[in-house]
């Protein structure tokens, strides 16, 4: 059962350097679209890479002590960009520009492509806990 005041993150866990280009990151804007060029992996071992920096940030949350344990959203290149690529028909390689907000334009978020409705949202991968959420019926009343 969870203490009255359970400690855990709140936000993204910092990705390692060797996994994420941080100045990269730090000079533009939050990306809205797939934002290949910031990671620094090779693609070919990036999904093995993320599970690696993912693992490590459990161990490190463990280590501290935290209640509620998450997975960091390591694979996330912005607050935004993980949710709407995995938009089914959504044309994540040709984004629609927007006006930015100092001037000129940048990359939006991605567009539908032609004649493909967005069915809803695609699983990408699926979700594995390490323990049970409630520990008991009892923590779930609140949602009654």
């Amino acid at each position: 059962m969870l203490p009255p005041l359970p400690t855990t993150v709140i936000g993204s866990y910092p990705q390692p350097d060797w996994l994420v280009d941080r100045e990269m990151l730090r000079s533009s804007l939050p990306p809205r679209v797939r934002a290949k060029e910031l990671w620094r992996v090779d693609e070919a071992f990036l999904a093995q890479a993320q599970d690696d920096a993912t693992a490590l940030a459990i161990a490190d949350q463990e280590r501290a002590g935290l209640d509620i344990v998450s997975d960091g959203e390591i694979r996330r290149e912005s607050y935004s960009n993980r949710f709407a690529t995995a938009l089914e028909g959504m044309d994540i390689d040709n984004p629609a520009m927007v006006p930015g907000r100092a001037g000129g334009t940048n990359a939006g978020l991605a567009s539908f492509r032609e004649n493909v409705p967005p069915s809803g949202i695609l699983m990408i991968e699926a979700v594995m806990r390490l323990a049970p959420c409630l520990a008991s019926l009892e923590d779930s009343s609140f949602v009654e």
